[in-house]
This record gives C-alpha cells, structure tokens and sequence, in this order.
C-alpha cells in the first residue's frame, strides 16, 4: 500500500513521539519564551508612558441631615446620592476650575480621562483617583477638586454636601504600564510560538523520527535503537 502524507501524519500524533520531538528543541522551548518576554517589556516601556495616581475619599452627607447622628437612612440616602455627585465632580463646570486654578493646557475630554470617580458599594464615599505623568501632579490634580468639588456641590441644595475623609495620598509606584502583566502575557506567547516553531520543523525535518517510521519503510523488523554517541581520542 502507498504511503501518503495523511498517514505519515496520523503517525506522528503519538503523544511520545510529540514529546520526543519537543524535546530535541528544547533549548528553543526555553529561551524563546523568555526572549519574548523581554521583547514586549521593553517595547511597552518605550511607547506606553508612565503614569502615577493619587487618590483622596469625600464623605457625601444629604442635605437634609441636620444632625451628626449616623443612621441607616442617611448611609443609604447618602449612597444614592454618590453617584449623582461623581457625575457634577467630572463635569465641566468642575474640570474648568481644576484647568483654571492649575494652569493646565488640556482639553476637558482628555482631563475627565485621566481622572476617575467611584462609589464605594453602600456606602456615602466617593473615591477620587488621578492619573499623571508625576507623583506631584496627580497629586495637585486630586487634591484640587477636593478643594473645588465641595464647594461647587454645596451650591447646589439639593445634592447634599461632600468633605475629604482623609488628605490625599498619592503612591510612588507607577501603575502604568504593568510590567509584570506584560512580561507574563508575552512569556505565554512565546511559549505557544515556541512550541508551534518545534512541531512544525519537526514534521518537515527529513529523516527516520523513531523506530516505527523505519520499520514501515524498510519492512523490516526494529530489534532496537542504538543512539547517537561522541567517542572522543583519547
């Protein structure tokens, strides 16, 4: 019967076979994934721009409190409150003091982009996160319109009044880009290139593979296989 590359095929999906082939590249297996890994760190390192954030927590207080007596109505009125406030603090009306009051030349768009406001879950706290290239200007940023938000809002009756919970803290470790997630992603890749790399010059490499291929082109019985050895002179 005509062997044809169909069979020859099915013949080397044998698990061992496939695992003996990956192991004559397994110095490719090894270093490709880490040289992929380095690739793509160092890639985004040099396109993505660092960037650092500050943050700084209001508590909103419904304006119909008129007293400091913490109850579950006020936690939860507070709470539905908060979304309303996040919006009117990324509003324009806000960013324009914030761009004012910080000489910034950017548009509000690209400002609302690197600024971001949060509700804590049941809660009357707002969390407000700024992104910049510095430390000391997200800093600014954030501590800005927690200068600027609450006076804006108490302007407005019906949307309560909001205060810092604490001074804003900004963190010296840039958070992005993530390095680490990066060197971790482009690892994998590697990895799944690498392998693809061996299988495929495996199945085009001429020659016998294992002992099978030899006895089906020879018709000849295989008692066993000698390997490879260097002799040296001594």
């Amino acid at each position: 019967m005509e062997d044809t590359g169909v069979d020859r095929a099915i013949e080397r999906l044998c698990l061992r076979d496939v695992l003996i082939g990956l192991h004559r590249y397994l110095f490719l297996l090894l270093l490709f994934p880490f040289f992929c890994a380095f690739l793509g760190v160092v890639a985004v390192h040099s396109i993505v721009p660092v960037s650092y954030r500050a943050e700084v927590q209001l508590l909103v207080t419904p304006a119909a409190a008129s007293d400091t007596t913490v109850t579950y109505d006020r936690l939860m009125a507070a709470a539905q409150l908060s979304a309303t406030d996040a919006a009117v603090l990324k509003s324009n009306r806000i960013l324009d003091k914030v761009k004012a009051n910080l000489r910034l030349s950017v548009s509000d768009t690209e400002l609302a982009s690197h600024i971001s406001v949060k509700c804590i879950q049941q809660t009357g706290v707002l969390l407000i996160s700024a992104d910049a290239d510095t430390p000391e200007m997200a800093m600014r940023v954030v501590r800005e319109i927690a200068r600027v938000g609450p006076k804006a809002i108490s302007d407005m009756a019906y949307l309560g009044s909001i205060q810092p919970v604490a001074d804003p803290t900004a963190d010296e470790t840039p958070v992005a880009p993530d390095l680490w997630a990066v060197g971790g992603v482009c690892y994998a890749i590697g990895w799944g290139i690498a392998i693809f790399l061996a299988l495929f010059l495996e199945y085009w490499h001429k020659g016998y593979h294992t002992a099978r291929e030899v006895a089906k082109h020879t018709d000849l019985p295989v008692l066993g296989v000698l390997p490879h050895a260097v002799v040296k002179d001594s």
